[in-house]
């Protein structure tokens, strides 16, 4: 009769051992298939980082504050391209149009990141004057023209170069671009935005 007990006993052991394994094993692979899947590479998607030419257009949001309260409802008050001009001797800006917006975005939608940009990269950016496109919204109150305006969105393109950076927003010291490359960038945002030029 003991060793019915002991013999009982062991299996259950054995029963919750391989319940535990299974679990655990279960585990692994479903964290092996979101790596797999998700692709942790570090890099990001210039569709994720960009909103899409409807929504953009349309933006209209709240601002968390503390303890949950809003701090202000703002609303799309325009996007704008400012590029130096040698001739000029200035920095000119234009608005620009969801039809041009939607030029850009949809040339750029699909590429990815850079993981680690080096300095030089970075550096490139602090040489002569990028051009810039941003997304401006406002503060929605009684008079629109009293709003705060602030900027959303920002994308800074290289000086007849190729690469450019997207501003991320509320993010921490230190990482608020991701870096991009893609060849002869610079002239071809300069060509869609270039009919509002002449």
């Amino acid at each position: 009769m003991a060793d019915t007990k002991d013999t009982s006993k062991i299996r259950q052991i054995k029963v919750l051992t391989g319940v535990l394994s299974a679990g655990l094993g279960f585990g692994v692979v479903i964290a092996l298939g979101m790596l797999y899947w998700y692709n942790p590479t570090g890099s990001y998607s210039a569709s994720h980082t960009l909103l899409d030419p409807a929504n953009a257009f349309s933006l209209h949001f709240a601002e968390p504050g503390s303890k949950g309260k809003t701090e202000g409802r703002y609303i799309f008050d325009g996007m704008q391209f400012s590029v130096y001009e040698i001739n000029h001797k200035k920095t000119i800006s234009t608005p620009v149009n969801q039809e041009q917006y939607a030029a850009l975005y949809h040339k750029i939608a699909n590429e990815k990141s850079l993981v680690a940009p080096g300095q030089e990269i970075q550096h490139l950016f602090h040489q002569g004057y990028p051009a810039t496109l941003e997304l401006k919204v406002r503060m929605k109150g009684e008079d629109l023209s009293k709003g705060i305006e602030t900027i959303f969105s920002k994308i800074e393109f290289t000086p007849n170069g190729d690469y450019y950076r997207v501003q991320l927003r509320q993010s921490t010291p230190g990482s608020e671009w991701i870096y991009f490359y893609h060849p002869g960038i610079y002239q071809e945002v300069y060509n869609i935005f270039n009919e509002s030029h002449d």
